[in-house]
């Protein structure tokens, strides 16, 4: 397993910045293979010249919880079941949201995607969180308890966390949910599941894209996300240039 530590693309210090976080595994196995490359390319995009993109590697974890409701062919792929992960969690029925998840895991993993976002003086407020899978999920979770630019999530859920101050929730922020149609880690009727607590519960502005894949990613779908980042990170002054080059009209 290659040891990625935390990649950076784009301008250091810039006056805009994407954490992203990747799924269960690191960068190398499994679904999350793509990130490198696509997160280095949006560092390329003409309309996103002014972000730095930050890819940490988690902790390696002992994801019991997850081995013990995954199907024998995950159980298998998984091994000893020790690997680099923001959380630990696993499908539980008797639970009233069906997850049981480490929340010690998830406290830990919000500090270090808040000490990414605001480290060298940079700030909460011109940052988005963004993951894939488990750190799509953390980023979720970070997001909706900051004052954050917006939150992208790929392939991903809150999978049943709910424990949120609502004066949190009332922090008003742009959130995209991109899935597969043929996700089989996470349906759509989860993504659903949240879209409704969000509307209930939060000020968020939450947009849903659904895709021809399953667990993974898609250029229709990277192609979408560069466009959102580009309304979401734009710069005053820059609005114009970047807009024309985006063909979008920027959110302020």
């Amino acid at each position: 397993m290659g040891d990625f530590a935390t990649l950076r693309f784009g301008p250091k210090n810039a006056s805009r910045r994407v954490v992203f976080g990747h799924g269960i595994g690191g960068l190398d196995r499994f679904a999350n293979t793509f990130i490198k490359g696509a997160v280095e390319h949006w560092s390329t995009d003409p309309r996103l010249r002014h972000v730095e993109f930050i890819v940490p590697t988690a902790p390696t974890r002992d994801m019991s919880m997850f081995a013990a409701g995954a199907t024998a062919d995950v159980r298998e792929m998984l091994g000893d079941a020790k690997l680099p992960a923001w959380f630990d969690a696993g499908q539980d029925a008797s639970l009233p949201n069906g997850w049981r998840l480490n929340r010690e895991h998830i406290a830990e993993s919000k500090r270090t995607y808040i000490n990414l976002a605001t480290q060298d003086g940079a700030t909460l407020e011109t940052t988005v969180f963004g993951g894939f899978s488990n750190g799509g999920a953390q980023a979720l979770v970070t997001g909706l308890q900051t004052p954050c630019a917006g939150i992208l999530c790929l392939c991903s859920s809150l999978f049943g966390f709910r424990e949120f101050d609502d004066k949190d929730l009332q922090i008003p922020k742009p959130v995209l949910y991109c899935t597969g149609e043929k996700d089989p880690y996470v349906p759509l009727e989860e993504i659903e599941k949240d879209k409704a607590f969000l509307a209930d519960r939060s000020a968020c502005d939450v947009q849903v894209r659904t895709f021809n894949m399953g667990h993974e990613s898609c250029e229709q779908e990277l192609a979408v996300c560069a466009n959102w980042l580009a309304k979401v990170l734009a710069v005053d002054g820059d609005d114009d240039a970047l807009g024309a080059a985006a063909g979008v009209d920027f959110i302020k």
